[in-house]
């Protein structure tokens, strides 16, 4: 799930930070980032499939934001991918209090539910989230509910063959 299109000027500034947060971890200094740069750490490293990697900075960003739901949500995003469901939605659970406005989690505890082939709580979840959600997220909440359908019935169809 990659958030981020790099063209060459933007590659260059995320590799700068990434050098800038692996240098302050060999100087055994507590790196400090803005949380937008956290995010685009947690995404390089989970792009490059280095989940324990994108783990520890999602810890790091934490300590400095901990109420984010933003820096949750990758860290939530981050255990689904590493397939540790139960610790997922336990974060999501907590990036939902401190802002249930956030689609995202949403999003993914609907996409783990399909996951787990809970595909009625997905549906619900995503349906509830078609009330509430802004115009321009609708495009959204609609591609996952047909994920969640076609997910439901191709297990459908594997199971009545």
């Amino acid at each position: 799930m990659s958030n981020f299109e790099f063209d060459n000027e933007d590659e260059v500034n995320v590799l700068e930070l990434v050098q800038q947060y692996e240098q302050s971890l060999k100087n055994n200094h507590t790196p400090f980032f803005e949380q937008d740069d956290f995010e685009v750490i947690i995404e390089y490293y989970e792009e490059r499939n280095q989940f324990d990697s994108a783990l520890e900075v999602a810890e790091k960003s934490l300590l400095q934001y901990p109420y984010s739901s933003i820096l949750l949500l990758k860290k939530a995003q981050l255990f689904f991918e590493m397939k540790q469901i139960d610790a997922s939605l336990e974060i999501l659970e907590k990036a939902e209090i401190f802002d249930s406005n956030e689609l995202g989690i949403y999003l993914l505890r609907a996409e783990i539910f399909s996951f787990q082939s809970k595909y009625k709580e997905a549906i619900f979840i995503l349906e509830d989230q078609l009330e509430k959600v802004e115009q321009e997220d609708l495009a959204d909440v609609y591609l996952q509910l047909c994920d969640v359908y076609e997910d439901w019935g191709n297990m459908l169809k594997f199971t009545i063959i």
